[in-house]
């Protein structure tokens, strides 16, 4: 890894928070600083580099249980489930799909935190789903690690992150900077909010990766809902 993944990685979560409780639509543009002063040179979009992980997002106001996948048992390698995925709230969402759920070592460098991950293509592109309770009209902060995969060759992995009938779609590009895949241990926090309509909410991360590309796509982890 070369010397541009700066670890920056103490700041991020104050920032993640102050851009959710700012009320903001989407977080700015990389770059861009969120409710800091100037003098503070971090910002949102940092990555993750090998061997220096963050801490995980211990909250109890988090409406997700389990945002890193971490089940008892452990999975062994790439666990592949095309329905409800045991031990864990949530359950593979596209009919017809597939995902994989990670161990903690086999990608070759480790997730933020050391923590499982969820690959959103297995055999076929799938997607995940989790329902809560929500208080209608509410806002709230979507916020989770993403990386992508240069598995089959490519450079854009593409998902959708949706809920109460809003969503947002993200790309990842594994080719700037090079390395910036799931391989090299580099990972982004992203934001997303939506507005509860009714008093349960299902969220959603979906594969949107091209149609007979599918051995492995999107990776996400750390999800967190307040």
């Amino acid at each position: 890894m070369t010397s541009r993944y700066v670890p920056l990685l103490g700041v991020i979560v104050l920032v993640a928070v102050t851009a959710c409780s700012s009320n903001a639509v989407n977080p700015p543009a990389p770059g861009s600083l969120v409710g800091a002063p100037a003098a503070m040179h971090y910002r949102l979009g940092s990555t993750c580099p090998v061997g220096s992980n963050p801490p995980t997002w211990p909250d109890a106001r988090n409406k997700i249980t389990d945002g890193s996948f971490n089940p008892a048992p452990l999975p062994n390698s790439f666990d592949e489930y095309s329905g409800p995925i045991p031990n864990i709230s949530w359950a593979q969402s596209v009919p017809g799909g597939t995902v994989d759920l990670v161990g903690l070592n086999e990608w070759g460098a480790p997730s933020p935190g050391n923590e499982c991950t969820m690959d959103l293509d297995g055999d076929n592109h799938g997607g995940i789903s989790e329902t809560f309770a929500t208080t209608p009209n509410h806002v709230y902060c979507v916020s989770f690690q993403m990386s992508g995969s240069i598995d089959p060759p490519r450079h854009i992995n593409r998902m959708e992150v949706s809920a109460a009938g809003q969503s947002r779609i993200i790309k990842w590009d594994t080719t700037s900077p090079p390395n910036h895949d799931v391989y090299h241990g580099v990972y982004e926090r992203k934001l997303w909010r939506f507005t509860a309509t009714d008093t349960t909410t299902t969220l959603e991360f979906k594969s949107l990766d091209p149609p007979g590309d599918t051995s492995s796509g999107a990776i996400i982890t750390e999800i967190v809902v307040k």
